[in-house]
């Protein structure tokens, strides 16, 4: 029972859906032939059509969404109506009307083509998601511009003439007029009914009211077809009702292929705004159904179904928010919906279009400037309240470039605007993520107490600065002169060293390394030394080669971690000379920290000699004791499962490790391993036992030594995160 419940709901909304197919198509394609090109109507209607059958089978068949619907769109439409509009100009003067419709016709098709190319390319190139990087003002003013055309459009299908200076006297005689009220108050009976109704069906039901309420009022008035055909009112009926098909030699001969180069700006601008309604169409049925999907994949079917639709007559067509929607929210179940639909859509091309003779023009032409208002209100007017003011000013620029000099013009401007609002933008993005003094950022190499205090009271000699993001002439002078006003205060301690992370850098161009070579010579200039770190290995190589002296002044290192190490160990070297190794180091050292119970405590401890590459401690070992470091250097290594082992830290003379697992009697959370030869003291967990029962006071001072070493260590990560919030 439910299985006939989920199929008569296809039913009906693959029905339904044909009949609002059925008055886009209609009304796109007055919007495109209109004019000169009035006598191409139903052909235009047949190629809309099978456009809409082709993409729609192929959306039905092979898009993510089951309930999807494609067809012909407004924002494309108006392209191509632009396109045509232009294609007409252009052969006005050198053939008759019914060979330029022949050529609006090729043309339109072909470029349906190149875009079902650029689709299907992106798709295949993974490539969607990148084209969400044009700036919202330049969609908006592309869209916006597409919007206000329609509109215009509508007026001209309204009165039979362009809008233009010229031409505002003929849309004020009588008859012109009178049409033109009368699709006025029927776009305004639409602005009021349509959005009281939320039901899907609103819009297929009011059109059919219409066009009985149309046809009911001819017939009361005593007016017949004919007379209203003579007087505008009904379109004019076409001799020729069968489908256009693009294999035609003939056809191929009368078409002047050089104007697709002439309408480039054009078709530029339909291949971009097809793209971009289409990921945003899909991206709102993903919102609105709660439905994920691929990008890519949509866009490859969407390419390949307007690459075969031209092959047969069809031009563009591609999914369709509002449609999928309605279908969704009318009870589609599965793709037989969409499958009903194409088959309707292809029936309804192929069964002939004699039906344009019936058609009032009040009510497409209405409906047209119905898709247009829309257009504007999402795209221009509510857009005001979402844009910084610059944007929208941009926006506003680009719809009016394009509606008076035309889409070519508009993606130019487009091109050009988006480029200058991207290096404005991004000019303000902080290149500087960090900025530190050796007192705030230290090295992952444990000191010394002493060497500890050195550093906090000399650290000011060591600037840090953490770079970010791209690098080019927008903020290379600024990045220059915020280093050099940083390191070198005129009022303060000036560095010795000005490191500089590129760790988090990803590019950079040829202005940013003059600015390089410019810090470089300023640091030299000041006394100091530059250190560049995080560097790609073969930018590094490219600049130690590059012969310049001031490229060759700088000291790289792999990473921050080295490089500031390298950094430290030159301001201790330089403020403080390490005592040697000798049997006295161990016992000054305690003393200094535990006074007199220094003796007893060496005591208890194993002196044990430090050879490089011995593993002091094992990842996962109960830890059992802890260590004194009296001389040598260790280091932490974190095992990683199929990789290099991770170096975490390395500890120096006069350091304490292992005592977070001994106080906790947990296991050892990584291999400690011998790097430079030394001496170590191991203090054992029975012997600390041992010693808070024999000596309280001993342990007393030994508990608070472990206490100031966990302490500053604290201390110090707090200090760094301050830093880091700046």
């Amino acid at each position: 029972m439910s299985s006939l419940t989920n199929s008569s709901r296809d039913v009906t909304s693959g029905v339904a859906t044909s009949v609002i197919s059925l008055i886009y198509s209609l009304s796109f394609a007055a919007l495109i032939f209109s004019g000169p090109l009035a006598g191409g109507l139903s052909k235009g209607i047949s190629a809309l059509l099978i456009g809409t059958g082709v993409t729609a089978l192929a959306v039905a068949m092979l898009s993510t969404f089951r309930f999807a619907i494609s067809g012909p769109d407004g924002n494309a439409c108006a392209v191509m109506a632009s396109i045509a509009a232009g294609i007409a100009l252009d052969l006005s003067a050198s053939v008759p009307p019914e060979v330029a419709v022949i050529n609006v016709l090729y043309l339109l098709a072909f470029s349906t083509f190149i875009t079902g190319i650029f689709l299907a390319a992106l798709g295949a190139a993974r490539a969607g998601r990148w084209i969400r990087f044009v700036p919202y003002p330049v969609v908006g003013g592309l869209i916006a511009a597409a919007g206000a055309l329609t509109v215009l459009g509508a007026v001209r299908v309204m009165g039979g003439v362009p809008v233009t200076l010229s031409t505002l006297g003929l849309l004020a005689e009588p008859l012109a007029r009178n049409q033109m009220l009368t699709g006025f108050a029927w776009t305004a009976l639409l602005l009021i009914v349509l959005p009281r109704f939320k039901s899907a069906l609103a819009m297929p039901l009011v059109q059919v009211a219409g066009l009985l309420a149309f046809h009911g009022t001819l017939l009361a008035m005593g007016i017949s077809q004919e007379e209203a055909r003579a007087q505008g009112w009904l379109f004019a009926a076409s001799a020729d009702t069968a489908p256009w098909t693009p294999w035609n030699s003939a056809g191929f001969a009368q078409t002047e292929w050089w104007l697709l180069l002439r309408r480039a700006g054009e078709i530029g601008t339909l291949v971009l705004v097809t793209t971009l309604t289409v990921l945003i169409n899909a991206t709102g049925l993903e919102v609105e159904t709660r439905t994920d999907t691929n990008l890519d994949h949509e866009l490859t079917v969407q390419g390949a179904a307007n690459i075969l639709s031209p092959l047969l007559g069809g031009f563009l067509g591609y999914l369709s928010l509002n449609r999928s929607l309605m279908n969704f929210r009318l009870g589609a179940t599965s793709r037989a919906s969409g499958v009903i639909f194409a088959l309707a859509a292809f029936g309804l091309a192929y069964a002939g279009a004699g039906f344009v003779g019936y058609l009032p023009r009040a009510l497409l032409s209405g409906m047209l400037l119905y898709f247009g208002i829309a257009l504007l209100q999402k795209w221009l007017i509510d857009t005001r309240a979402q844009l910084p003011i610059a944007e929208y000013l941009t926006l506003v620029m680009i719809l009016a470039v394009t509606v008076f000099f035309g889409f070519g013009y508009g993606l130019i401007l487009g091109v050009l605007s988006g480029c200058v609002m991207f290096a404005v933008t991004y000019s303000k993005v902080r290149v500087i993520k960090f900025s530190f003094t050796g007192r705030e950022f230290r090295s992952c190499h444990e000191r010394s107490a002493e060497d500890k205090a050195l550093l906090s009271r000399s650290g000011d000699e060591i600037r840090i600065f953490v770079l970010q993001g791209f690098i080019f002439f927008g903020m290379a002078d600024r990045l220059y002169r915020s280093i050099m006003d940083t390191s070198f205060p005129a009022d303060g301690i000036k560095a010795r060293f000005v490191v500089v992370d590129l760790n988090l850098v990803y590019g950079m161009d040829a202005s940013a390394i003059a600015s390089f070579r410019k810090i470089s010579y300023g640091t030299q200039k000041a006394g100091a030394q530059l250190v560049i770190t995080g560097m790609r290995s073969n930018q590094t190589a490219e600049w130690r080669e590059s012969g310049d002296d001031d490229l060759l002044a700088i000291h790289y290192f792999p990473n921050l971690d080295a490089g500031t190490e390298w950094c430290e160990s030159d301001v201790i070297q330089k403020h403080h000379k390490p005592a040697s190794a000798t049997a006295e180091v161990m016992h000054d050292w305690l003393s200094a920290e535990v006074g007199d119970a220094a003796p007893i405590l060496i005591g208890y401890m194993t002196r044990r000699m430090l050879v490089p590459g011995e593993v002091l401690c094992r990842q996962n070992e109960p830890a059992q004791d802890m260590f004194f470091i009296e001389s040598g250097r260790v280091a932490i290594e974190l095992a990683v499962p199929g990789g290099p082992a991770r170096r975490l830290r390395t500890l120096g003379a006069k350091t304490i490790l292992g005592e977070m697992g001994l106080y906790r009697s947990a296991r050892r959370s990584a291999d400690v391993v011998v790097q430079e030869a030394g001496v170590a003291y191991g203090l054992s967990l029975a012997a600390l036992h041992e010693i808070e029962s024999a000596h309280p006071h001993v342990a007393a001072r030994f508990h608070a030594l472990v206490v100031r070493t966990v302490a500053d260590r604290l201390d110090f990560s707090n200090a760094m995160v301050a830093a880091l919030q700046r």
